[in-house]
């Protein structure tokens, strides 16, 4: 599933609706585009509950100003329990734009 979510903080609870089965059955990837959110912004509660069920990798945009850009991937759990998910190494330039996950099984 690809939601592009315009802010992480404005979309909190649409995405805790989606990971908790209240939308439907919960999809096993989940890419959300334009997060607008810093890698300290990480550590919500809410991401904290979506880290319960997926393996979460995040790209940002170097920036102390203010967040722009940004693309987060949640793989479910059940995926990598046989498996490997990493993400791989960009270049500054692309960070926050792309976001480069491999999924070994």
């Amino acid at each position: 599933m690809t939601l592009n979510v315009q802010s992480l903080e404005t979309s909190k609870m649409h995405i805790t609706d989606i990971t908790s089965n209240k939308l439907g059955p919960v999809p096993d990837i989940m890419v959300l585009t334009e997060t607008k959110a810093k890698m300290a912004r990480a550590h919500t509660t809410w991401m904290q509950l979506m880290r319960k069920k997926y393996h979460v990798f995040q790209s940002t945009v170097p920036s102390k100003d203010h967040s722009r850009a940004g693309v987060l991937i949640g793989i479910s759990k059940r995926l990598t329990e046989l498996g490997l998910a990493r993400q791989e190494a960009l270049p500054k330039e692309v960070q926050g734009h792309l976001l480069h996950v491999v999924l070994e099984t």
